[in-house]
């Protein structure tokens, strides 16, 4: 199998899950975001356009690297970290 064969499948995986709710918070990728309006219909769930599957693949890699961030900040820098889910 060529590695734009299983690029395709994994693709295929993605697209043929189930749409997610929209998201009513504000993520790590929308802080400094300079446009208020952008930051409140993010939080009210705004836009709500379904993800392609390269970047439901680029977002599974954000949350992996947002528990090791949040791990660095309570072992390594002793800082209190409220997570919210």
């Amino acid at each position: 199998m060529k590695a734009k064969d299983v690029i395709q499948a994994i693709d295929a995986g993605y697209t043929d899950e189930k749409r997610e709710k929209a998201r009513r918070y504000i993520g790590a990728s929308i802080i400094g975001t300079a446009c208020e309006a952008v930051l409140g219909f993010n939080m009210r769930g705004f836009p709500n356009e379904p993800p392609g599957p390269r970047l439901k693949r680029i977002f599974n890699l954000g949350h992996i690297l947002e528990d090791v961030v949040v791990k660095d900040l309570k072992e390594k820098a002793k800082l209190r970290v409220w997570e919210v889910d």
